[in-house]
């Protein structure tokens, strides 16, 4: 089994919790995640919002662009926006004691932690994130 779902948005915050509950519902539909893993949805959130405040400054006029491939072991969600990018290896420790209580800073740490993998392109106004299916759990009769 194999989908495909690509979709742009503007860059606005009104349809974040469409298109992060449409993506998940897939994740769920595929096998990729259980219902019990519904928390990727924030990682899916926080990469679109990422992209429409930090790569495209809120502009109505830029396009966020979501590509989703569901495939039978994994899912790969790739966000791109139409700004200039950032370098997301130089990004502050959000764990560091100086930084444990700044109210912003976790987005990306949360995607690490909630996917498998995570990819930026060059540019870094792209990210790829990877969640694997996992084995299905056998249960006892």
């Amino acid at each position: 089994m194999k989908q495909t779902i690509q979709f742009s948005l503007p860059s606005t915050l009104d349809y974040i919790t469409g298109a992060a509950a449409h993506l998940t519902e897939t994740l769920v539909r595929f096998g990729i995640i259980t219902v019990e893993e519904l928390n990727i949805k924030i990682a899916i959130v926080e990469a679109l919002t990422n992209a429409m405040e930090h790569g495209n400054g809120f502009d109505m006029n830029k396009l966020v662009k979501v590509e989703a491939k569901f495939l039978e072991n994994k899912a790969e969600i790739k966000i791109t926006d139409q700004g200039r990018g950032f370098n997301h290896q130089k990004l502050p420790n959000p764990t560091a004691p100086e930084n444990l209580y700044k109210p912003r800073g976790r987005g990306i740490y949360m995607m690490h932690r909630l996917m498998d993998e995570i990819h930026f392109n060059r540019r870094g106004n792209s990210v790829r994130l990877v969640k694997y299916r996992r084995p299905a759990k056998l249960t006892s009769p």
